[in-house]
């Protein structure tokens, strides 16, 4: 069984080429990239780095949306990033680092919303395009060193404190 992370793009500004010249930045050469029906399948870093990547388009309305607790209404996307991380890995350190680099390399290009969670279960921060962090400290990502070292130019904000608005 597989461990699902999730990076919730609202728009539909994160293409699949635009993905994997992204991916290319960070020295990580993708040749071996399964098309699916609703997006693109990466497994060549299941060996290395204990991981997938899938990236896809939602299903049709009204399954473009997820309603998460801290959010005041329904957040539409255009895209889903999975991290799908392999259970029991030999080095989860390597599965996050490889997976908070991506996640704040895309959100650092982005000029969009997005949610970052545990499967669509729970949230763990949400980013603004106006480059605001939303973090949910109860999900204890503020303890990810891998994180809270990504969040440098971030204005970072308690979310159960604060209202966000997208």
């Amino acid at each position: 069984m597989a461990i699902d992370y999730l990076l919730i793009i609202q728009g539909n500004e994160l293409t699949n080429e635009r993905f994997m010249n992204e991916l290319q930045r960070l020295g990580l050469n993708c040749n071996a990239v399964s098309r699916l029906k609703r997006g693109i399948e990466i497994n060549q870093f299941r060996s290395v780095f204990g991981v997938t990547i899938y990236l896809t388009d939602p299903s049709p309305a009204p399954n473009d949306a997820i309603e998460f607790e801290f959010l005041r209404k329904e957040f539409k996307y255009g895209r889903c990033l999975t991290f799908e991380f392999v259970k029991n890995f030999q080095n989860a350190d390597i599965q996050w680092k490889f997976m908070i680099n991506i996640v704040f390399l895309l959100m650092n290009q982005l000029k969009t919303n997005a949610v970052f969670s545990f499967g669509f279960d729970t949230l763990y921060c949400f980013f603004s395009r106006a480059h605001e962090l939303f973090i949910n400290n109860k999900s204890g990502l503020r303890d990810n060193q891998y994180f809270i070292d990504s969040t440098a130019g971030w204005k970072c904000f308690d979310i159960e404190k604060s209202i966000v608005n997208f």
